[in-house]
């Protein structure tokens, strides 16, 4: 023994005699111990235990003194409410009591005769493992959670349960113990695999675990103009290693205009650690990539009624973040795609509108040259100051998308798309 959980511990030994032992190592100081040496009738049982148990049975040890003269008989009773319902002689040292109830507390007691009388009893109070909760479903999701529910057993004290919930990501697991049967997980990351398990407990002991697995909502999908669009948990939560992809889609006649509110990143001239992109044309090729504090302010225009929104963050640094307005602009004069610095003049285009095209390519590495040439005018105001009845806010999902491939970073509809 050598830890503090040691304080208070009892141990009998099996005959009249017991030796002690005590090592101090030369280089540590100030290091000790006190303990009580008693004598107690030999005959009694000692170090009651339960070795192991499940909802319907219970296994017990205990200890008796070896004495080659004699042979000890326990008489085991178990007793439930007061009531005894079990009752054993053995000359063993440990027993199983089966045919129990789940989730209940029963009461042992243990005597041993030696030299023709019967000792005083050990007692204990022990119980059997509640059963496992049932319907384990995750009954609703969006980005960032998912609320679990699930039905308690059929158990005498099914009232008294509380219940662990772990929920996992590669090896990583976050728990807490709950006193309802649903659990509401948050902060998940966007378009993983998550196991959850719910393992009911009851005292000190706990049943087997029911499982579930699902795939946490992806950031992505389709959406239209005029409204926010911010990464996912904007501003509060900030997470890395994911990818994203929306289409966004003015009415017909209309061009998209996209501007930068809020853009934090670890700014870098080659946005290799994350980054915002735009494209024109559905295919995962992009025309801008943005990940300076200089591109807050930026207007983009695209040259249809639809533009595509790339979103990247690493595994490495979870400081990226974004917050962007779509708005639509109706179309009035024929002019190539602009997009505006802040504080640029610009002029209204007249672009006929596309219908979405699908497909599936690599994403070229990434267009580090600024574009700054004229295009319509657009107002920048802060996300606490808008105040258009015909914008709303949108941070991670839409509508489902196409497959698109990142490099070195598959983009899957598990991954990327609604579903």
């Amino acid at each position: 023994m050598c830890q503090p959980q040691n304080i208070g511990r009892i141990i009998t030994s099996r005959s009249n005699f017991m030796r002690i032992f005590f090592h101090s190592d030369f280089s540590i100081t100030r290091r000790g111990f006190n303990v009580t040496l008693s004598a107690q009738d030999a005959c009694i049982p000692a170090n009651l235990t339960v070795t192991s148990y499940n909802s319907t049975s219970i296994t017990l040890s205990w200890v008796v003194p070896e004495d080659q003269n004699n042979t000890f008989f326990s008489f085991v009773s178990l007793f439930s409410s007061a009531n005894k319902i079990q009752n054993y002689t053995t000359t063993n040292k440990e027993l199983t009591f089966t045919g129990l109830s789940p989730g209940t507390t029963y009461s042992v007691s243990v005597s041993s005769l030696c030299n023709g009388t019967e000792s005083i009893p050990s007692t204990n109070d022990v119980q059997t493992g509640p059963n496992p909760p049932l319907n384990i479903t995750v009954v609703e999701q969006g980005v960032l959670f998912a609320f679990v529910r699930w039905t308690a057993p059929n158990d005498p004290n099914k009232d008294s349960y509380r219940y662990l919930v772990t929920w996992s990501r590669n090896g990583h697991s976050i728990s807490t113990t709950v006193y309802s049967t649903e659990r509401n997980i948050t902060s998940l990351v966007p378009g993983k695999n998550y196991t959850v398990t719910v393992t009911s407990s009851y005292i000190s002991t706990y049943s087997q675990p029911a499982t579930t697995t699902f795939i946490a909502v992806p950031c992505g999908g389709r959406v239209r103009t005029g409204r926010w669009l911010s990464s996912p948990g904007y501003p509060q939560y900030i997470y890395s290693n994911i990818d994203c992809v929306w289409d966004i889609e003015a009415p017909l006649g209309h061009v998209v205009s996209l501007t930068v509110v809020d853009l934090d990143y670890y700014s870098n001239s080659w946005c290799y650690r994350g980054w915002l992109a735009v494209r024109y044309n559905h295919t995962s090729q992009r025309d801008i990539t943005m990940c300076r504090y200089s591109d807050v302010g930026r207007t983009i225009i695209s040259p249809s009624n639809t533009m595509r929104i790339f979103y990247h963050s690493t595994y490495y640094y979870g400081t990226e973040r974004f917050n962007v307005t779509l708005s639509s602009q109706e179309t009035t004069i024929s002019a190539p795609d602009k997009t505006t610095q802040p504080g640029s003049s610009a002029t209204t285009l007249h672009i006929p509108t596309t219908s979405r095209a699908t497909g599936e390519t690599t994403i070229s590495p990434p267009d580090t040259t600024p574009q700054t040439m004229s295009s319509s005018t657009t107002h920048l105001v802060s996300p606490t100051s808008a105040t258009s009845s015909k914008t709303s806010s949108l941070s991670g999902g839409g509508d489902s998308t196409d497959n698109v491939k990142f490099n070195n970073s598959p983009c899957i509809a598990n991954l990327c798309n609604l579903q």
